[in-house]
């Protein structure tokens, strides 16, 4: 899978930008701070999950004086050839074309489009709360598994309509027991889906543990890491998705009137965690901030090598910053295992020294950012 062609249309600083990625698996973006080198990259983050990676204002994304932002793409896939669009207007609409037809499901997007992110933000993924690692472990089984987003929505749906039966619980004091019944139904749902979600997670979790070992080794970072998956309620010995569902369902049950209280359901599979140890420690807690982000981007790196290994398509990352708080020696290794990889990757960075942390003949085409204008020079 590569994308090739992209236009790039009132994206925060960007007037209008055209970008030839070539069939070279490594495009970079070079150019001063505020030049919208990252601008570029969030482009290609809107175009495949139509959010950006950035914080802050959401109406900022759109560039001064302009009503709307596009990106378009052209994406190879095997023997096909797709095109495709997005547009997101001032006032929060979005759409999202494939061929000129219109899709209702951004999900359908990033399958096609497998986009991840590797920048000072990446560290997050383990210094900050269990959502980071939830979405991270939820982009791979998504990838790999293609009943995840039915059982995804499903567990959603029941979990928003038991939140509402709890709520209700409180705004009007009605007895639980009274709704016992319409409670039961949807916590079965739940269970029988969070189950499912409990079995994809852990197996694509074990075969994650052996490629991140892999890529540890590589990059020279050796620490023993391990990874611990908390399901979000408390597992006894349930190994069966019936069984685990059994397990689920009566926890939801016992914990009804405390639920109640709160207003909102404590346990499902919208708890869960990825706990990261080093060397028998909490790596928050162990590691330097160097390490930290190089163990983050083992992580992202191992992520995409797995998906490829399981679909057979590469996915593409987005190097924002590519030299930011790590030495020469771990960035060159970074861009070793990525071109082994043979991930797209579009890179930025402050200046041409980021063409020489890369492996010989693996970087395609370079750009030179001003003020919101690529010129390619090569």
């Amino acid at each position: 899978m590569t994308l090739r062609q992209v236009q790039i249309t009132g994206v925060r600083n960007l007037d209008r930008v055209e970008l030839d990625l070539g069939d070279a698996g490594v495009t970079l973006v070079i150019g001063p701070n505020g030049s919208g080198k990252t601008s570029i990259l969030e482009a290609l983050h809107l175009l495949a999950v139509g959010r950006s990676f950035r914080s802050g204002r959401a109406g900022s994304l759109i560039r001064y004086g302009t009503g709307e932002c596009t990106v378009f793409g052209s994406i190879q896939r095997d023997e096909f050839t797709y095109a495709v669009g997005f547009t997101r207007g001032r006032g929060g609409g979005r759409e999202f074309r494939v061929n000129g037809e219109r899709q209702s499901r951004v999900s359908e997007i990033s399958r096609l489009l497998p986009v991840q992110v590797l920048g000072t933000r990446t560290v997050d993924l383990i210094q900050e709360g269990p959502g980071y690692r939830r979405r991270f472990l939820n982009w791979g089984v998504f990838h790999v598994e293609p009943t995840f987003q039915e059982a995804w929505a499903a567990a959603e749906r029941s979990l928003k309509h038991r939140n509402r039966l709890l709520r209700q619980a409180v705004d009007s004091g009605r007895i639980l027991s009274a709704m016992g019944d319409e409670y039961a139904a949807w916590e079965l749902q739940l269970a029988e889906n969070a189950a499912k979600l409990e079995v994809q997670r852990r197996s694509y979790l074990e075969e994650f543990r052996v490629v991140l070992k892999g890529v540890l080794g590589r990059i020279g970072l050796n620490l023993e890491v391990e990874l611990d998956f908390y399901s979000g309620w408390p597992r006894v010995a349930a190994v069966d998705t019936r069984e685990i569902a059994r397990e689920l369902a009566e926890a939801l049950e016992d914990c009804r009137p405390a639920d109640a209280h709160r207003g909102f359901t404590t346990m499902g599979h919208h708890r869960a965690d990825l706990r990261i140890r080093a060397d028998g420690h909490p790596a928050v807690d162990y590691l330097s901030r160097g390490q930290l982000k190089l163990l983050a981007w083992a992580m992202m790196v191992s992520q995409g090598i797995l998906v490829s290994q399981r679909t057979h398509h590469a996915s593409i990352y987005l190097a924002d910053d590519l030299g930011a708080e790590l030495d020469r020696a771990n960035v060159e290794a970074v861009c070793a295992v990525l071109a082994e990889s043979g991930a797209q990757c579009v890179a930025t960075g402050l200046n041409a020294d980021l063409t020489a942390v890369w492996p010989d003949q693996c970087v395609g085409a370079h750009y030179q950012m001003d003020s919101g204008v690529a010129i390619r020079f090569r």
